[in-house]
């Protein structure tokens, strides 16, 4: 969401005659916490799953921009040419580890040796500047694994752009780093392009066998249904993984 409800009200007050029409954004929009998945515990899936399952989505687009969201995921939801296409991805679509749960959430993390924290403070990457809408969505997904998860996180501020483009592109944050997707004409760049552990814009290093199958298998699958359903299989394996921590857009 690049405006609140509240900012687009304020608005149109001030100009009763205008006009507004809003667009849905496209999948390679939107706020997201990227995690490296090299770095223990961070390459335990139940770390990663307790994780997302602090973070309250459904508060934050009630909240912060007024209803005018919906959670985020980095696929295109057009492709799948689901009933209407409807603008986005719904909660129930996305799987049990984006929805809220802080009590399974410490479950997660229990399971995975973890009672209180993770044992350490965690480095969280941040952008060179701490203004807009964008800043507020990563404060209160961090602030979910502080409160609901007693997790220590430093916030590690870049020094200017290149710093910022430098450490999150070339996977040089220890942890945890707040990010927005790159842009892709085609779903072979929401899937191969992020998730194929050769691939150069896995910055997560996500080095998943199954992906990586499936991954090149959508490069070769040309009828457009069965292309359809091998990117879901990439979307749901990626999601019960939770490679990464999903925001909303």
């Amino acid at each position: 969401p690049n405006m609140s409800r509240r900012e687009i009200v304020s608005l149109m007050e001030l100009r009763p005659d205008s006009v507004m029409h809003m667009n849905s954004p496209p999948p390679s929009w939107h706020p997201f916490i990227a995690i490296n998945n090299n770095t223990a515990p961070f390459n335990d899936a139940r770390v990663r799953r307790g994780l997302s399952m602090a973070i309250d989505r459904q508060g934050m687009i009630d909240g912060l921009v007024g209803g005018l969201a919906s959670p985020g995921y980095y696929q295109d939801w057009n492709f799948f040419d689901r009933p209407g296409n409807p603008w986005p991805w719904t909660l129930d679509e996305l799987g049990p580890y984006m929805k809220y749960d802080p009590a399974e959430a410490k479950k997660m993390l229990s399971a995975a040796g973890f009672d209180e924290g993770l044992g350490r403070t965690v480095e969280l990457g941040w952008g060179t500047n701490t203004d807009g809408l964008n800043n507020s969505i990563y404060e209160a997904m961090s602030d979910g694994l502080r409160t609901d998860l007693g997790i220590d996180i430093n916030r590690v501020l870049a020094v200017d752009g290149a710093a910022y483009n430098a450490k999150l592109y070339g996977s040089q944050y220890q942890d945890l780093h707040v990010a927005t997707p790159r842009p892709a004409w085609d779903p072979h760049g929401f899937s191969f392009g992020r998730m194929h552990s050769e691939s150069g814009g896995n910055y997560y290093n996500i080095n998943d066998p199954i992906l990586d199958e499936l991954t090149e298998k959508q490069q070769v699958t040309l009828d457009v249904d069965e292309r359809r359903d091998v990117v879901r299989q990439i979307m749901e394996r990626d999601l019960d993984q939770m490679y990464t921590l999903w925001g909303i857009m």
